[in-house]
């Protein structure tokens, strides 16, 4: 059974939608998020098995 910390599921639900990483992005830095297209963003999968 996975065992799965409140942060991880905290940051792989923001950081899996487009809209969420976009609003986050221009919060925190927004001359960075002006110069990033969107729409070039991948969702990759980073599951790791230990």
């Amino acid at each position: 059974m996975e065992n799965i910390q409140p942060h991880d599921w905290f940051f792989k639900q923001i950081f899996s939608n487009p809209l969420s990483i976009k609003t986050v992005l221009h919060l925190f830095t927004p001359k960075l998020a002006s110069k990033i297209e969107m729409s070039s963003l991948k969702l990759v999968n980073t599951k790791k098995i230990f």
